[in-house]
């Protein structure tokens, strides 16, 4: 049986980019990781950063309201999941993942989903099928943290069967 939607749910979903390029940029900027050492003021933060106080604050506020970071006056801090797993020296950092998940190659695919629904494939000129597809690398060296538990699962089931086994 399927839960039933609510109209807040299609709203969300029409706004998922949006949460997705914010948490992007966070990570790619090194927000999540300036702030890890202690909170700042969004021109604090810009200056850490290199990047422009008003972008700064912009995005602060953006990543408030979608509860990657709180605000106390005028500074901000980490909330605990995104000092848990945003942070690239923490061991349940998912942050690189944002490099396989939200890939330039992920939005120019999905981009034009219709085209590619009514051909059958791909609208893309360079795509998973192209030899040597750069995407596979970042896949590859990013994609282990989400792995890891779908992999102790699986060596679970599989272990009683590994155990039948004559060695080679």
């Amino acid at each position: 049986m399927t839960t039933a939607l609510a109209r807040h749910d299609l709203t969300d979903m029409m706004q998922a980019y949006k949460k997705t390029s914010l948490l992007r940029t966070g990570v790619e900027l090194g927000v999540f990781d300036a702030l890890a050492a202690a909170p700042a003021t969004a021109g604090a933060l810009a200056s850490t950063l290199g990047i422009h106080p008003r972008g700064a604050r912009i995005l602060l506020d953006a990543l408030t309201a979608i509860r990657l970071v709180d605000r106390t006056g005028e500074h901000f801090s980490l909330t605990p999941v995104a000092r848990e797993h945003l942070v690239r020296d923490r061991p349940d950092y998912l942050g690189g993942m944002v490099k396989v998940m939200s890939s330039d190659w992920e939005w120019d695919a999905l981009r034009d989903l219709s085209a590619a629904v009514r051909t059958g494939g791909t609208v893309l000129d360079v795509h998973a099928e192209t030899p040597e597809y750069t995407y596979w690398e970042d896949f590859a060296a990013y994609a282990t943290k989400v792995a890891h538990p779908t992999a102790e699962v699986m060596a679970e089931a599989l272990a009683p069967w590994a155990k039948e086994q004559p060695e080679l």
